[in-house]
């Protein structure tokens, strides 16, 4: 059986960014996924909600964040700036730093002494001494109680669809008042669906378009820019993104969920407003099929209830890490790991209670607050981990070579 000193789960902004600070500080690794797969999936139209200087894959070398790649392309930072150019960056670094990445799917970790043995969708197995999670979002996605039994011609989540081509005619609930929720609802509308969006609050919600030219020094002062937005608690997330490692679990989990809750972008808000109606002050309480339709149960804020009769309802529900829904850990392995919730418990480190496995992205938020609900977070989780790897490798004999395969080559030459 091959090793390598880390296999990394996930070619994301997260895995990338973790395979580049591997491979700066000289650890043989190996790293799996298809570059980018849930960015290149979503729907034509969506555009990238977070700024644009805090949405990059983390290289280690200088001259590599998505703002300098736009201008060495000739592209416009003018929002709104298209996800799929987004896309086309993360899939160039990974071509140009990360050739390496294989695409074959990680089937099944599990303890294998001080390390781990990592089973592959190709047949083939090796031993790794570290094992670093960067799914993603991929596996999280949140359905609702009242709906997550239901069959998926019935309920799905925004994560699912690339498209909405044939829809035209339906009657479609969307859940959720967030950027996905209202991008799926004005999607639906103008391919023909008939749409409403239902949400707990009293209505959707839409940032304020940026102002033209430079911000006057007072409003610097009052709001300052971040990765995350402008204002002072996002840029201390971002200058000190370990103080809600700090915080006692309760309000950490507080934080991490209330802290930049469900609105939608500017130029979202033209394509919504007047033109998709809005249920609010409303929630699932049940759901039941109806012949070929879905009947579903709304309780309304004062008590009352409403029925609504749909062909299916689309959920932009967010996402909620879960260790048990990483179907390539085994049982075994996911019944060690201490959790916070549903998410796994980390260290300073992003390490878990596993020696050895650590998780970087959404399934960190808990541990790490909100930042890590963003790919921003990235920049301060890859370089943590990679240097906390280095440091526990040093003075340890070198994982042997990989001999290369169909789909595999070692990062040591």
């Amino acid at each position: 059986m091959h090793a390598a000193d880390v296999a990394v789960v996930g070619a994301g902004p997260y895995g990338l960014s973790a395979a580049a600070q591997l491979k700066s500080r000289g650890i043989d690794f190996r790293v799996f996924g298809q570059p980018m797969i849930f960015w290149h999936r979503m729907l034509p139209r969506i555009n990238l909600k977070s700024p644009d200087f805090g949405t990059n894959i983390y290289t280690a070398e200088r001259g590599h964040t998505f703002v300098e790649w736009c201008k060495e392309k000739g592209y416009s930072r003018q929002e709104p700036i298209p996800m799929a150019r987004f896309t086309e960056y993360g899939i160039d670094i990974q071509r140009r730093f990360l050739p390496m990445v294989e695409t074959a799917a990680v089937e099944n970790i599990q303890r294998e002494g001080d390390g781990f043995a990592v089973s592959l969708g190709n047949g083939t197995h090796f031993r790794a001494r570290k094992v670093i999670s960067a799914v993603g979002l991929s596996y999280f996605a949140n359905i609702p109680a009242p709906l997550d039994k239901l069959p998926r011609y019935f309920v799905s989540h925004t994560s699912h669809h690339s498209n909405y081509d044939d829809w035209a005619g339906k009657e479609v609930v969307v859940l959720g008042g967030g950027q996905s929720a209202l991008e799926a609802a004005a999607a639906l509308n103008e391919v023909g669906a008939k749409v409403h969006i239902a949400v707990r609050a009293p209505d959707v919600y839409f940032a304020r378009p940026p102002s033209e030219g430079p911000r006057s020094l007072r409003e610097r002062l009052k709001m300052p820019a971040s990765v995350l937005g402008p204002g002072w608690l996002n840029l201390s997330l971002q200058r000190a993104p370990l103080w809600p490692h700090l915080l006692p679990d309760a309000p950490r989990v507080r934080l991490t969920r209330n802290h930049l809750g469900p609105w939608g972008a500017w130029w979202v808000r033209q394509r919504v407003e007047g033109q998709v109606p809005v249920l609010g002050n409303v929630e699932v309480a049940g759901a039941r099929e109806d012949g070929s339709r879905l009947r579903l149960e709304l309780r309304q804020s004062d008590g009352g209830k409403r029925d609504l009769t749909v062909d299916h309802v689309v959920c932009g529900t967010g996402y909620i890490a879960d260790v048990s829904r990483l179907p390539f850990l085994s049982p075994d392995l996911a019944g060690e790991i201490r959790r916070i919730e549903r998410a796994p418990r980390l260290s300073r480190k992003f390490e878990s209670s596993v020696p050895g496995l650590y998780f970087i992205g959404q399934a960190a938020a808990l541990s790490f607050g909100p930042l890590f609900r963003f790919v921003a977070g990235a920049q301060y989780a890859a370089p943590t981990v990679a240097r906390h790897i280095a440091e526990s490798l040093r003075g340890r004999l070198a994982a042997p070579a990989l001999q290369a395969t169909g789909d595999a080559a070692s990062t040591r030459t």
